[in-house]
């Protein structure tokens, strides 16, 4: 480890080094300051060890985490521009870091940590959005497990998610296999993130080294976890799919389990490369009692601009996986790229879906985009259906938002609204309005 003093000589050298020296001279000369300081620090020093102790950290050596907030404060005093400061700060950290890690994070947590300064900071600070945390990689890498159990005591607050994401950069830059084993104790937020950057570490041409870890998500969790995991591999990362007809032979044949979950999943990415015609033929291989759960992990590979979202959709409509369906399901039809769907086509789509609440957003989704584009004929089609059906009730409701929200049209929205006969319908649409009232300060007449 460096001294203490050689890290000070860097900050005279840059014009603060003076003004550190009164504040915390021991730092510049432990050993000719040791015998004066004794005495005025034993106390304090008695608790800095024993808290350090406690937290699990390294134990700071003869007082010197409290010599170390000292210059901390004697640096924060000085009147430099925000990039030099936060670049004396962040090699202050890191040393502190090696001698009382938890005090070290604590102090940087102290500083603002707005996103405004984050053009200031290297790579850790950029991307984790805390300008300081770059200061804490070397920690984070060679203490995994220390730093870990310190960002998850509760000690730092809510700036501990931002420390966190730190130390995932940090963690899967060395260890990828440890960050992925820490899924489970990580909050949800940041798992993608964790997923990510530990694949990012296995070359494109070493596919053994991401089977590793692929295997090592599948078995770090409970299997619903897990899956969900592969998942967010798998779609992060479409180019790790296999054999399509091998992949679906060794799900079909194995138990339910980490395998069979594995290869499902790769089975589901290997399929984004397909037309729908080609979809179609191979979901005709599917075995009826899997075909629930293999709708769910096509679903979870597929973003909207593939050719066979509807059918995806429809297949786990077929196998009343509805709960699965509410889950953001309907924002992928919300991403269908413009020019390359048919807006009717998918509205006729809509007005097949079973009318029950779990497929509402769905609806809403798939005709949306017909309303935006033609909402007059939108119009004449909901009003051919039956007065009080729901799917032209609901249609109603939403070509109301269009009218006012893509159209800036309050006249066409009240129109829509009469339009509506079911007076639980006519209740939602009305209170939407009340939305854009507000926002825009012009009262619709009723």
């Amino acid at each position: 480890m460096k001294t203490l003093p050689k890290i000070f000589t860097h900050l005279a050298a840059a014009g603060v080094g003076m003004a550190l020296a009164a504040t915390a001279p021991g730092l510049f000369s432990h050993k000719d300051h040791a015998a004066s300081t004794i005495s005025a620090t034993s106390s304090a020093d008695t608790k800095d060890d024993a808290a350090a102790k406690r937290s699990g950290t390294m134990a700071p050596v003869g007082g010197r985490a409290a010599e170390f907030r000292r210059a901390w404060a004697a640096l924060g005093s000085q009147k430099l521009p925000v990039p030099k400061l936060r670049a004396l700060q962040r090699k202050l950290l890191e040393e502190w870091a090696e001698v009382d890690l938890e005090g070290a994070m604590e102090a940087a947590l102290g500083e603002g940590w707005d996103s405004w300064e984050n053009s200031y900071g290297p790579t850790y600070g950029n991307r984790s959005g805390h300008p300081l945390n770059d200061a804490f990689a070397k920690a984070f890498a060679d203490r995994p497990l220390e730093a870990w159990k310190i960002l998850s005591s509760g000690k730092l607050g809510a700036g501990a998610q931002l420390l966190r994401r730190g130390w995932i950069y940090a963690v899967s830059q060395k260890d990828p296999s440890l960050a992925i084993s820490m899924l489970s104790e990580m909050p949800a937020s940041l798992r993608g993130l964790a997923i990510t950057e530990a694949l990012r570490q296995a070359p494109r041409d070493k596919p053994e080294e991401r089977e590793a870890l692929l295997k090592k998500i599948a078995t770090s969790g409970k299997l619903e976890d897990a899956t969900k995991w592969l998942q967010t591999a798998y779609y992060i990362f479409p180019e790790m799919k296999g054999d399509t007809t091998q992949l679906r032979e060794s799900w079909s044949s194995a138990p339910d389990g980490s395998n069979r979950a594995l290869a499902m999943t790769g089975w589901a990415s290997s399929l984004r490369k397909m037309n729908r015609d080609q979809f179609l033929t191979e979901w005709q291989n599917v075995p009826e009692s899997a075909r629930g759960e293999a709708a769910k992990s096509v679903l979870s590979q597929t973003a909207g601009n593939s050719p066979y979202l509807l059918d995806a959709i429809d297949h786990a409509i077929e196998a009343g996986e509805w709960a699965y369906l509410e889950k953001g399901v309907a924002d992928k039809l919300h991403a269908m790229e413009p020019g390359k769907t048919d807006p009717k086509q998918v509205a006729d789509w809509a007005l097949k879906l079973p009318p029950r609440a779990e497929a509402t957003d769905l609806f809403h989704r798939a005709i949306g985009g017909y309303l935006v584009a033609n909402p007059e004929e939108g119009r004449a089609l909901l009003e051919s259906l039956p007065e009080g059906a729901w799917h032209r009730e609901r249609g109603f409701i939403e070509l109301s938002q269009t009218y006012l929200w893509r159209r800036n049209d309050p006249e066409g929205s009240r129109r829509a609204i009469e339009s509506i006969t079911d007076p639980v319908a006519r209740q939602i649409a009305t209170t939407y309005i009340y939305d854009w009232e507000l926002l825009t300060n012009r009262p619709i007449s009723r």
